[in-house]
């Protein structure tokens, strides 16, 4: 949603604020969820090889 004021200098400082904190709360987030999905991939990748493991033996 864009929003346009009668004084553009306004909405133009309103649109970088939200830019700022769309961006900070985008990059923060992510880098959480890419470690938490490089654990659970890890784990997943464990689980499997003990199950390849152990049903070959």
């Amino acid at each position: 949603m864009r929003i346009y004021d009668k004084n553009k200098k306004n909405s133009i400082k309103w649109k970088r604020g939200r830019m700022n904190f769309g961006l900070k709360s985008i990059t923060f987030p992510n880098l959480q969820n890419v470690n938490a999905l490089k654990s659970n991939f890890s784990l997943l990748y464990l689980l499997l090889t003990n199950f390849l493991f152990h049903f070959n033996q």
